[in-house]
């Protein structure tokens, strides 16, 4: 708290209030505060220019801390005068700890190598999906289907498609947001997208052009998001959480949270594949 600079001090409390809970729980004095920097993530968690933020992690995070206030653990986030910060920095910050935790964060070398631990279980699964505009839709089979089309991806995003696929592909990497990919679908600049559910679904919805899409969720794998810790929070901390996560994940809650209520919205685009 003595770090953040006091004209960002109010923005703070804001954040703070909406981040946890409608009724956050009371501080016991063995309470321990795992606290988060804030990455925006399309779909899924942004900050407003009034300091708010917003977006289905907070549900997540509401209900992840209701489940650990026994266990006297709870998630917040915390806003700086940086607010958002790039993913990067988020990293470097928690291996720092600086940051205590990180929700939805990939495993990756790099990562491991800087000391990042992670949950033993994912915190949810991230559906990877191929986007088509109807109108210019074409046979789809398999992801060999895909070669020869141009295939737009979020600069800086993998493709997770099968080992081999990739490189006989022609892809579009110059998209810097899944927005700008969609306008190029939009306009024929491209044949189809490969993005995850929650980034361009949400940009479909806002331009509110769900009846000009189809998409299939079964065409790529999915991606896994754990919780993401400092070196220096505790094994026995982390366990504690995995507990409550799991008990979530097989009650469905997460997943409900996460991506049903968008694709239940999106889902007269919805196709399982194309013989």
């Amino acid at each position: 708290m003595k770090r953040i600079i006091v004209p960002f001090f109010i923005a703070f409390m804001l954040v703070f209030s909406s981040a946890v809970a409608d009724n956050p729980p009371k501080n016991r004095p063995d309470m321990i505060i795992l606290y988060m920097p804030i990455h925006r993530s399309v779909g899924q968690l942004r900050l407003d220019a009034a300091g708010q933020l917003h977006g289905v992690r907070l549900q997540l995070l509401q209900v992840l801390n209701r489940d650990l206030e026994p266990a006297g653990i709870q998630l917040r986030y915390r806003l700086t005068k940086q607010g958002e910060l790039p993913i990067g920095r988020c990293v470097d910050e928690l291996a720092r700890n600086r940051y205590q935790a990180y929700l939805g964060l990939g495993i990756s070398p790099e990562r491991l190598k800087k000391g990042i631990k992670y949950s033993h279980v994912p915190l949810y699964t991230v559906p990877n999906v191929l986007w088509m505009l109807r109108k210019n839709t074409f046979p789809y089979k398999d992801l060999s289907s895909l070669k020869g089309k141009l295939i737009g991806v979020v600069s800086g995003k993998p493709v997770l498609m099968q080992p081999g696929l990739e490189e006989k592909l022609s892809i579009d990497r110059t998209a810097p947001t899944p927005a700008i990919n969609v306008k190029k679908l939009l306009h024929g600049r491209l044949d189809a997208i490969v993005d995850p559910l929650s980034s361009t679904g949400t940009i479909v919805l806002e331009l509110g052009i769900e009846n000009q899409i189809e998409f299939c969720l079964t065409c790529l794998p999915v991606s896994e998001a754990y919780i993401g810790y400092s070196p220096n929070v505790p094994e026995s901390v982390r366990v504690q959480v995995d507990r409550v996560v799991e008990r979530l994940s097989m009650s469905g809650e997460i997943q409900n949270i996460m991506f049903d209520q968008l694709l239940n919205k999106l889902k007269k685009g919805l196709i399982n594949g194309k013989e």
